[in-house]
């Protein structure tokens, strides 16, 4: 089927919501409307800056959210931001963890006076694509935004992607902040593995289960409830 047909399908998988007053599926940007308050473009990363150019000829906008991966060299984001600049575009990433209400509270709990330590662990969990969603999500924790990336933990096996013509990796990317807050995102090459996500101090610890929505907490080495 086409994209189109499965946006349908998605769509109609939906709980009702009464404040969507009216749907439309299309498939050129010459039907788009000639103005819309948000963009949203959840094109493969080679595609984006495509789709980029052709909506914004045939519509305007000011504010435009990308999906991850965004691109896949720095000259797509330098063309995009000199096209943000020249529309007085705003845009984001969709890292919508920091959003959740789970972890804003989870936050509370961590000083950033503390050095903390982050781990992802699970099988196959896509790191190529999503390694992105939780170093923000670190970010969002210790409220820091410049890190390094070490990448000899990784497997020297490349593992073909979900998405037909992308990779994926597995093995261990290491991280740290620029206060030395450290993280490591482990992919297993086994998908039986769940993902858990590990946040820690010298005293505190969460340990969180997002596809079962468990967080299991302890302070001073004594769960607490």
């Amino acid at each position: 089927s086409s994209q189109l047909d499965i946006a349908h399908d998605k769509f109609r998988e939906m709980p009702f919501n009464k404040n969507i007053q009216n749907v439309q599926f299309i498939n050129s940007f010459s039907s788009i409307p000639k103005y819309v308050d948000l963009c949203i473009i959840s094109a493969t990363a080679d595609l984006k800056l495509t789709v980029l150019k052709n909506f914004l000829s045939n519509c305007e906008t000011e504010n435009m959210v990308f999906e991850k991966v965004v691109f896949q060299n720095p000259d797509d984001f330098r063309k995009a931001q000199e096209i943000f600049s020249s529309h007085n575009i705003q845009a984001w990433v969709n890292c919508n963890r920091r959003l959740s209400s789970g972890y804003i509270q989870l936050k509370k709990l961590f000083t950033t006076k503390q050095k903390i330590s982050f781990e992802v662990k699970g099988g196959k969990w896509g790191m190529a694509s999503n390694a992105i969603l939780y170093i923000d999500l670190f970010a969002f924790f210790t409220e820091l935004y410049d890190y390094d990336l070490d990448i000899s933990g990784l497997d020297r096996i490349i593992h073909e992607s979900k998405q037909e013509g992308f990779v994926d990796f597995t093995g261990t990317l290491k991280g740290s902040f620029s206060d030395d807050n450290m993280f490591h995102l482990i992919s297993e090459n086994n998908k039986d593995i769940n993902v858990s996500v590990t946040i820690s101090t010298q005293d505190t610890s969460a340990t969180i289960e997002e596809n079962k929505g468990l967080v299991r907490l302890t302070k001073n080495n004594e769960q607490l409830d």
